[in-house]
């Protein structure tokens, strides 16, 4: 064999491994690249990397709604996922909540240049030393975003329902849906009894053939959301029954109806995080606590309404929205309220009676209110 042949062959061998070494990493991608059309697509990484990430890409720049985990790594493994579709910059990102598997890559895009699009909500959490949630550049939402993005109409429409800083977030025209927390495909559902109308909202907007992208798990649709409201609804009507009963967390494991509903909601799993039974007895106590008592009704609500001084200085907001009360201090809370008189509203699942006291002038006006925090044995 002469000496050029054995340089050819040695060449072929070469390009023959660098190849198959090209495809073996591909395969092994932490994260599944999914093409919607030619603009927009959806990233899906494994288990432990965060949330699903919605990619829009225009001439100028890359429009992402969430952004994965605050684990180290994940923003350069999500950076090197965004590189196999475009090597352009990304401009903004939407996210659908607070909760770091959602804002992991928030700060690394945003060093270099991206503007950051939240709830108006996220401005009252209280700060949060591992990882940020305010941003020199960034916008926030307090009803409605509409925006173009490229060739992309953007909605994103504020809810509270998984947290009190969600977005819903519409791409009309390519007929996709961005739903964070507040549905999913491997877990569920929302504890929230708001999380019902969030979701009705959703399904009078959408048609049979939206695709509908969950905070994690698989895409899917209309009709699947549908399964996933009827269920929250059954979840919570069936937990606060066996509660009722006197049945404890521990023994609803062996409820037939509870295990029908987490089938469904687990996605068919038979093991693993989300049906493990401390996860659930977790859950199941969680929902529990955070179950709404009986609410004194308030002939005016718009009375208490408003921004109010506190004796230690600070502003402390109460506000309605889609029938839920809501008390918030910037930097440091928001909460539901739940009246339990005229001049008392306690914080929902608060755990040390932490409540509003009010007093009021002679027209039920308010002249001066306290927050205060106590005993729930306290007299109300």
């Amino acid at each position: 064999m002469s000496t050029q042949s054995v340089s050819r062959l040695f060449l072929i061998t070469i390009m023959f491994l660098g190849v198959g070494h090209g495809v073996s990493a591909a395969e092994k991608s932490p994260i599944t690249v999914k093409k919607i059309n030619d603009n927009v697509y959806v990233l899906l990484p494994e288990k432990g990397l965060g949330s699903n990430v919605g990619v829009v890409v225009s001439d100028s720049g890359v429009l992402l709604i969430d952004a994965m985990n605050v684990r180290p790594g994940s923003s350069e493994k999500l950076d090197t996922a965004l590189k196999t579709i475009t090597n352009k910059p990304v401009q903004f990102i939407i996210n659908t909540h607070s909760h770091r598997d959602h804002t992991g890559a928030n700060e690394f895009y945003e060093k270099r240049g991206a503007t950051i699009i939240s709830h108006e909500n996220t401005l009252y959490v209280k700060p949060n030393e591992k990882y940020k949630l305010t941003y020199n550049n960034q916008w926030h939402v307090n009803d409605k975003l509409n925006m173009t993005f490229g060739r992309q109409s953007i909605i994103a429409t504020t809810a509270i329902s998984h947290t009190y800083n969600d977005l819903i977030v519409y791409l009309p025209q390519t007929n996709i849906v961005f739903m964070g927390d507040n549905f999913g495909t491997t877990w569920g559902p929302n504890s929230s009894d708001q999380a019902d109308g969030v979701l009705e909202r959703v399904i009078d907007k959408i048609d049979s053939n939206t695709i509908v992208v969950p905070g994690h798990g698989h895409l899917t649709n209309k009709q699947h959301l549908i399964s996933y409201q009827t269920n929250s609804i059954l979840w919570l009507d069936t937990l606060y029954s066996l509660a009722d009963s006197g049945i404890t967390s521990e023994k609803m494991l062996e409820n037939t109806q509870l295990k029908q509903l987490v089938h469904f909601f687990s996605g068919g799993a038979t093991s693993g995080g989300y049906v493990e039974p401390k996860n659930l007895i977790r859950r199941f106590k969680r929902t529990l606590e955070n179950r709404p008592t009986a609410q004194f009704e308030i002939k005016n609500i718009k009375n208490y309404v408003g921004v109010h001084q506190l004796s230690n200085g600070d502003q402390l907001e109460v506000y309605s929205q889609d029938n839920f009360t809501y008390a918030r201090i910037k930097g440091k809370f928001v909460t539901e309220l739940h009246p339990v008189s005229t001049t008392r509203f306690d914080f929902l699942g608060w755990e040390n009676g932490e409540h509003l006291k009010f007093t009021l002038n002679n027209d039920n006006s308010v002249s001066q209110i306290a927050f205060i925090q106590s005993t729930k044995n306290e007299e109300k």
